[in-house]
């Protein structure tokens, strides 16, 4: 569920820091690793639905089985938006890529 929280809340910050250029690439082992398009992501309210939470991880196309309840899709959204936002107050919102 860790890895869950991780990708949701890569998408949520994403999303809520919108004027920032964003790559994220998830290791799932030292031999493997798989680039997400984070744009796929569907629109997040705040917090994101389960029903959205869902639908998030079947656009990224690493969708969530039967063997997870709501009640665990619920813990992923706790866990992902319990972390700090680390561009929280940082970052003026006219920021520009660079490159």
């Amino acid at each position: 569920m860790d890895v869950c929280s991780t990708i949701l809340a890569a998408c949520w910050f994403r999303q809520h820091n919108s004027h920032l250029p964003w790559n994220f690439e998830l290791e799932n082992s030292l031999e493997r690793s798989r680039v997400l398009e984070l744009g796929k992501a569907p629109l997040l309210s705040s917090p994101p639905t389960v029903v959205e939470t869902r639908q998030l991880f079947a656009a990224l196309g690493i969708p969530l089985t039967d063997h997870f309840k709501d009640s665990d899709v619920v813990s992923i959204v706790r866990a992902a938006l319990s972390r700090i936002d680390p561009y929280e107050g940082r970052v003026p919102a006219t920021a520009t890529s660079v490159g």
